[in-house]
């Protein structure tokens, strides 16, 4: 028999491993969606794609990011989430937005044009991405819970 303090744990795992899936599959998607196009048809100066980069990632992270805080809210059993929930959620993309800036900011000893700056900006971007849509998706998931309270 699992001592009782395992499973609440557990629950509260959820939100930073969702949130970690859904950036990294965010940040593979954009990847996979600028390695898959033809050479030429990328938008940028320099034809890298990096435009085509954060738009995917921007539309990939809409997606997935609100779905893993449902998924969050929902295993965690949160009635009203609050700030400390947010920092839970989204502590990987915290720290992802927060690798960037330290490490891979131009000026920083890697250079804007290597592969090793495009990958630590993708996914400081997902990482960015990652903080705004879970805080505006628990507003909304707090609102909604606050609208079905009144209403019953």
């Amino acid at each position: 028999m699992t001592p009782p303090g395992r499973a609440t744990y557990a629950r509260l795992l959820a939100g930073p491993v969702a949130h970690a899936l859904a950036v990294g599959a965010a940040s593979i998607g954009a990847f996979v969606y600028v390695m898959s196009r033809p050479p030429g048809t990328l938008h940028t100066g320099r034809a890298v794609g990096d435009v085509d980069a954060i738009g995917a990632l921007l539309f990939i992270s809409a997606i997935l990011h609100p779905v893993a805080t449902v998924v969050a809210c929902r295993v965690e059993q949160l009635e009203q989430p609050g700030l400390r929930d947010h920092l839970r959620h989204a502590s990987v993309s915290y720290l992802l937005a927060a690798s960037f800036l330290l490490f891979a900011w131009p000026g920083r000893g890697m250079h804007g044009g290597s592969l090793g700056f495009a990958v630590g900006a993708l996914l400081g971007a997902a990482g960015l991405m990652g903080i705004v849509t879970n805080a505006s998706s628990l507003v909304g998931w707090r609102l909604r819970r606050a609208r079905a309270a009144v209403e019953r």
